[in-house]
């Protein structure tokens, strides 16, 4: 149900939400497979609150990686946002934070990525 509510971002189906699951292993592989369902290279970032804080999972089509997107920065972006810090790999990459009132301005920070830096 996820992939059918990505918006489109300069070409680029993008989904940026927050979802209820247990733990950060299951929050990994719900983004693997939402980005999979896209049936076209995307860009998925789910967030889930644990406790005290958030966690975040960006997947980032390999084919995107080449065009200039980095889930590792877009981590490092949402992360920061919401007070905490992410970070990864071109195509996989996990941050959080804290501060659980700014998330929903944190997802809106990746629409904006996407904008600026696919080529």
């Amino acid at each position: 149900a996820l992939a059918q509510d990505a918006q489109d971002i300069s070409g680029v189906p993008v989904v940026a939400t927050a979802v209820h699951v247990p733990d950060e292993k299951v929050l990994r592989e719900m983004g693997d497979m939402v980005r999979t369902r896209l049936n076209r290279p995307g860009v998925v970032v789910l967030a889930s609150s644990y406790d005290e804080r958030v966690g975040i999972q960006v997947s980032v089509d390999p084919a995107l990686t080449k065009r200039g997107l980095h889930a590792g920065k877009i981590a490092g972006i949402v992360g920061e946002r919401l007070g905490g810090k992410g970070g990864g790999r071109p195509d996989s990459a996990q941050g959080g934070g804290k501060n659980k009132a700014e998330l929903g301005s944190a997802l809106d920070l990746v629409a904006r990525y996407v904008r600026e830096n696919i080529k």
